[in-house]
Formats: C-alpha cells, sequence, structure tokens
C-alpha cells in the first residue's frame, strides 16, 4: 500500500473535520450524561494526574509553548464573535444567576457596617466583611 504525500495530510483531515460536525455531534450527544458521570467517577484518577511532579514540569511546558501570535487572532477573531454573542446565547443563565444571587449581595450590603473617614481601618474591615459573605454564597448562586 502506498502512503499519501504527507504534505496534503493537513488538507485532507481539515476537509474531513469539516464535513463530519453533524456526526461530531451526534456521536456526542449519544453518548449523554453518561460521559460527565464516568469523569465524575474518576476524580481520584485526575487528582493524582495532576498532583504528579510531572504534571508540574508539563504545563509549565505547556504556557510556555504558548505562540501569542496564535492566541492575538484567535481572541480577535472567533473568540471576540463568541464573547460578543455571548450577550444574548448566555443571557437566560445570567438572568437565573443575578435572580438567586442579586437578593443575597441585596441583603448583605443592607447588613454592612456604616463607611467610615476615606482610608480608615473601618472601611477595611466593611470591605473584608463584604468579601467574606459574598465568598459564602458560592456554590449557593
Amino acid at each position: 500500500m502506498a502512503m499519501k504525500d504527507p504534505s496534503k495530510w493537513g488538507a485532507a483531515w481539515g476537509a474531513g473535520v469539516a464535513a463530519s460536525g453533524a456526526k461530531w455531534s451526534a456521536g456526542y450527544i449519544a453518548a449523554g450524561p453518561a460521559i460527565f458521570q464516568k469523569a465524575a467517577a474518576a476524580v481520584g484518577n485526575w487528582q493524582a494526574g495532576v498532583a504528579a511532579p510531572i504534571a508540574a514540569t508539563r504545563f509549565v511546558a505547556g504556557l510556555q509553548a504558548v505562540n501569542f501570535s496564535t492566541v492575538t487572532a484567535t481572541v480577535n477573531g472567533s473568540g471576540q464573535g463568541k464573547y460578543t454573542s455571548s450577550g444574548s446565547t448566555k443571557q437566560a443563565g445570567y438572568t437565573a444567576f443575578a435572580g438567586i444571587f442579586g437578593p443575597k449581595l441585596a441583603n448583605i450590603v443592607a447588613n454592612l457596617p456604616p463607611r467610615g473617614p476615606r482610608g480608615s481601618a473601618q472601611n477595611r474591615t466593611r470591605l473584608n466583611q463584604l468579601l467574606d459573605q459574598v465568598a459564602a454564597t458560592r456554590g449557593m448562586n
């Protein structure tokens, strides 16, 4: 069997991926919630993997290998489009969050001690109380 020209592999792969979006999404959805349940059940494996010394080395190497020109192009291209469209595509989720967190925040703010003079220890204490109380709501919003 003759090997295909490696210089054409990228284009062939790209064309295959471009033509397979529906097949990919159908396969992903067919796997259903079970793929997430299996991943959650294997959390110990993940923790052991990221705690291994080699994981830290690989993580840093990966960060150092980032081509920021590619990052810039992605951010200014598809990234910007995804970000701006999230104002409509993710609005329902944000509205649900605001409906839960908003009243909690209003209650926290209403029960803070009064502001003190600018730069005072009283204001630092007030800020820390705010931050601590907001942090306590994490995971429940």
